[in-house]
């Protein structure tokens, strides 16, 4: 295992990420051996891709390392002492398309329209694990909270807030054209929700844009990402962009979960 502290005295543009080398970790690169990088970012670098970094044979660098990118050295430490016996072996949440079709606008549009590919994403993966996806007006913040703290896997194929990460859920409301703002204030998955309940997920994959964002500090990105580590949860996937097709992470859980 490698460990790899990167530290920034400047502010990159957001584009001097999208193409990037193993250099970029120099003088660090010569020192990659093994097969797993941990990297414990600083400021900007928190959302910079490490991931999607080539190497000298136009390799991405996820396809020779398995990389960790861990908020601090102390959680580092947390992750490592924490009992095996700690995180559930078994039990799945798997969440897709929630309902949104009350929330509107002024209109009584619909502000966000619905995943056709997220209830197929869930529905692929809970063939393949033998479960029932949570799905359309069930998949209610109330409902993923109360089932969230027992399983081992949790994946959830939703709309991402911009800024944070804040996932979508359906409203847990028989009302007609609910506002934006009640929305998020009642029905929307927030950090502070995540904050306060106990998770023992060795997997938390966050299907949806943005899932990777967050305000960043002295400690790291604070995000919803930050507070699923911070509930228990051993590791979680998420995005730095917006989404097209959500089937981008299904040969990932596959793989992580038969390890």
């Amino acid at each position: 295992m490698q460990l790899i502290k990167r530290h920034s005295r400047y502010q990159p543009q957001p584009a001097l990420c999208v193409f990037c080398t193993v250099a970029s970790l120099s003088p660090s690169a010569g020192l990659l051996k093994g097969n797993e990088i941990v990297i414990v970012p600083d400021g900007p670098l928190h959302l910079t891709p490490f991931a999607a970094f080539l190497d000298e044979a136009a390799r991405y660098l996820s396809e020779s390392f398995r990389i960790r990118i861990i908020p601090s050295l102390t959680s580092l430490k947390l992750f490592e002492d924490c009992a095996e016996s700690y995180h559930s072996k078994t039990g799945v949440l798997l969440v897709g398309d929630p309902y949104l079709k009350e929330v509107t606008d002024i209109f009584g549009e619909p502000i966000l329209p619905q995943l056709s590919h997220a209830i197929k994403e869930v529905k692929m993966i809970g063939e393949i694990l033998n479960t029932t996806p949570l799905s359309g007006r069930e998949a209610t913040k109330e409902e993923v909270l109360k089932r969230i703290t027992s399983v081992a896997l949790v994946y959830i194929a939703a709309h991402g807030n911009s800024n944070h990460g804040e996932i979508a859920l359906a409203p847990n409301s028989t009302q007609m054209n609910i506002s934006r703002a009640e929305y998020m204030k009642h029905h929307m998955l927030k950090i502070a929700d995540v904050q306060v309940v106990q998770l023992r997920a060795k997997l938390v994959v966050l299907s949806c844009c943005h899932s990777g964002l967050g305000e960043i500090k002295a400690e790291g990105v604070m995000g919803i990402a930050r507070a699923f580590l911070g509930a228990g949860a051993r590791s979680v996937l998420v995005s730095l962009w917006a989404l097209g097709s959500g089937l981008w992470a299904l040969g990932w859980v596959v793989s992580l979960w038969a390890l």
